[in-house]
């Protein structure tokens, strides 16, 4: 399955280059909501009650990469959001040839990677917004 990632026109010339596609740590996304949807129960979990919340989530966020990718070539949103507003390129990635559907390197692989975007938090199951066919894949950092 080919999927498409949305970038500027200078990362889509180093991406071609050198081979090589960037993964983002969560602590560099510019969306609040960001892997906030999981419930951690800090309150009732006594493994949890020594530690913090918000530092669990700052070492949970700096611990993994993240790249986004999306079915969709040809979504105007997606364009203007990710591919520096219209200017950049939008490249086709072979998700199997690239190793996403590994399950042994990958805590997501790219067959189970779906994500719903919303405006606000969701407390039921929504129907698909725009930015639907977006998809997220994950990868453990390791030094």
């Amino acid at each position: 399955m080919i999927l498409y990632k949305y970038l500027s026109f200078n990362s889509g010339k180093k991406l071609i280059e050198n081979g090589r596609i960037g993964f983002t740590t969560a602590e560099h996304f510019n969306d609040p909501f960001e892997l906030r949807a999981v419930n951690l129960n800090f309150e009732t979990n006594p493994k949890m009650n020594n530690i913090s919340e918000g530092a669990f989530r700052n070492r949970c966020n700096g611990a993994y990469a993240i790249l986004s990718l999306t079915r969709q070539p040809l979504n105007a949103l997606m364009w203007s959001h990710y591919g520096d507003s219209h200017r950049g390129m939008v490249v086709g990635i072979d998700i199997d040839e690239a190793g996403l559907n590994c399950e042994d390197m990958n805590l997501i692989p790219a067959k189970y990677g779906e994500i719903i975007y919303t405006a606000t938090k969701p407390t039921k199951k929504l129907s698909a917004p725009a930015f639907k066919d977006r998809l997220r894949y994950f990868h453990f950092l390791s030094k």
